[in-house]
C-alpha cells in the first residue's frame, strides 16, 4: 500500500466513524482541536496528517486505532 492508499482508506474510515456516531467535520474538528478545513481535507486524504491529530481524532471517535489503519501489507517497493 502507498502513502496514497493509506490516506484514502484512513479517511474514508474517519468518515464513515464520523457519521457513525453522529458528528459534523465541524464538531470532530473542535473536539481534536484542529481546523474544520483540515477534517475534510483529512478525509479526502489531502493532507499527511501527525500521529498526534491521528490519534485524538480515534479518540474522539470512540474507536480503536488499529481498527482505522487495518491491514497494511507490504510496504510499497518505490
Amino acid at each position: 500500500m502507498n502513502d496514497r492508499e493509506l490516506l484514502r482508506s484512513v479517511g474514508r474510515k474517519f468518515r464513515a466513524e464520523r457519521i457513525r456516531v453522529g458528528l459534523t467535520q465541524e464538531c470532530l474538528a473542535e473536539l481534536a482541536g484542529i481546523h474544520w478545513k483540515t477534517m475534510g481535507r483529512i478525509e479526502r486524504a489531502e493532507f499527511a496528517f501527525s500521529i498526534i491529530i491521528f490519534s485524538r481524532l480515534a479518540q474522539h471517535l470512540g474507536v480503536n486505532p488499529t481498527e482505522l489503519l487495518g491491514e497494511l501489507g507490504r510496504p510499497d517497493a518505490k
